[in-house]
């Protein structure tokens, strides 16, 4: 964990620095698969231009999501969809067999959680 938040202010202050140069890389941050863990609510010290990916139907996400919005991080929406290996589905994930209507019947309550 120690290398990656090494890693994580590196890129940033060196990202900071060519920011002027239009042939500047850019990279983009995302944690993903948060809302489980109440180690999760570490990623709220982390600078706001980390986005977090919240999964829904977690006991922390939606409290995650509204906290780290607050402070400026860029959230979206982390959905499950069907495993091609059949894997258990979790709560609000989408299959190949629903429905448009059934999709948007899934899809819409959550980002309204979230």
């Amino acid at each position: 964990m120690r290398l990656f938040y090494s890693l994580l202010l590196l890129t940033l202050n060196t990202s900071q620095s060519y920011a002027a140069q239009s042939y500047a890389a850019q990279i983009a941050l995302i944690i993903d698969d948060i809302g489980y863990r109440h180690s999760d609510e570490t990623v709220l010290a982390l600078p706001s231009t980390v986005t977090l990916s919240v999964l829904p139907h977690t006991p922390l996400g939606k409290q995650l999501a509204k906290t780290a919005h607050e402070k400026g991080h860029e959230i979206m929406l982390h959905l499950p969809m069907q495993a091609l290996n059949g894997k258990t589905l979790g709560l609000g994930g989408l299959t190949n067999t629903m429905s448009e209507a059934q999709i948007r019947n899934t899809v819409i309550p959550i980002t309204l959680i979230i």
